[in-house]
């Protein structure tokens, strides 16, 4: 039986416009914050990443021998940013260095950083809409009570909703995604 990732390249490579647009939806934020990591400026970010999703669009014949679409597009974006960087003779400026080591690791590092942020908001999305919405609070910095006070709510309500939505989250994310949001989400 084939994965589902294989599946979706295969329907991507046959120019379904469906595909496309959940690719589009799955992957652009996560793309642009991960590109902006590089070019350290999100419209030119988002740019460059508009630009690498009309390509793998456009050239859908070349996702044939792609097992990965997840990796790939990290890979496409990272190249792209590599190469603007470049361009503009910025190297100094930003931590890019012949020693690929160094690189692949900032690389490594950055990709996991998004692709959890962007399993974490899809978990999130999951869940019934207050808790979703505490959550989603949350992740932009707000204390508890100040969450209370935008959702109406006492400081022991979001209290209680953290907590019923931290074992929602653990069990959607289980293994080391639930580590890892465990972590995150601790006192919070």
């Amino acid at each position: 039986m084939e994965q589902p990732e294989q599946e979706w390249c295969k329907a991507l490579q046959a120019g379904s416009d469906e595909a496309y647009k959940m690719l589009y939806e799955e992957y652009f934020y996560a793309l642009c914050s991960f590109a902006t990591q590089y070019l350290n400026d999100f419209e030119t970010a988002k740019d460059l990443v508009q630009d690498v999703l009309f390509e793998l669009w456009t050239r859908k014949w070349h996702l044939s021998s792609i097992t990965s679409v997840s990796a790939y597009l990290y890979q496409m974006v990272r190249n792209r940013c590599l190469d603007r960087l470049k361009h503009q003779k910025v190297e100094e400026k930003y931590f890019i260095r012949e020693d690929s080591t160094m690189e692949t690791e900032f690389f490594l590092n950055k990709m996991f950083e998004e692709e959890m942020y962007r399993e974490l908001k899809k978990a999130i999305r999951e869940l019934p809409e207050q808790m979703a919405k505490v959550y989603d609070l949350t992740l932009l910095g707000l204390s508890n009570a100040e969450i209370a006070e935008r959702l109406s709510a006492t400081v022991d309500a979001i209290k209680a909703i953290k907590k019923k939505g931290k074992i929602r989250l653990q069990k959607k994310m289980e293994g080391f995604w639930g580590m890892v949001l465990s972590f995150y989400f601790k006192d919070k």
